[in-house]
């Protein structure tokens, strides 16, 4: 039998140690209030969200609507209390946007369908009319 590889551990990685300053940064942005600190928010990971939400939902309209709930949902959070761990905030993201995904495709159950001239032509027409069987 060989003897067993020993893989070295992966040194710390800068651009990994740099992304979660900046989350943590953004965090304490948010929750003190600053404008620029929720744009960036918005910046630096609406395409990520919006790829996700795109791929949950099947539709790009409704993936737009889902991410704007995703951030409401975010800000409203994160004004009020600040995260336990601020370099995880994509994962953060991604969780809120996932519940939002799952219901809305709950609520998108329950919306009636939209109804197009095509559609309304195609339903086939009885020739007897409701009230004509009512005897008196």
């Amino acid at each position: 039998m060989p003897d067993a590889r020993i893989i070295p551990l992966r040194k710390e990685d800068e651009r990994l140690k740099e992304e979660a300053q900046a989350a943590a940064r953004i965090v304490q942005g948010v929750l003190e209030g600053n404008v620029s600190a929720e744009t960036e928010l918005v910046e630096r990971y609406s395409r990520g969200l919006r790829f996700l939400l795109i791929r949950k939902s099947g539709d790009e309209e409704r993936a737009r609507d889902l991410l704007q709930e995703t951030f409401l949902i975010a800000f409203r959070k994160l004004r009020e209390k600040p995260l336990d761990q601020p370099e995880r905030l994509a994962g953060y993201l991604k969780g809120i946007a996932d519940n939002v995904a799952r219901s809305g495709g709950r609520k998108r159950n329950r919306e009636p369908l939209p109804m197009t001239a095509e559609a309304i032509a195609a339903i086939p027409v009885d020739d007897i009319r409701p009230f004509q069987n009512i005897s008196s």
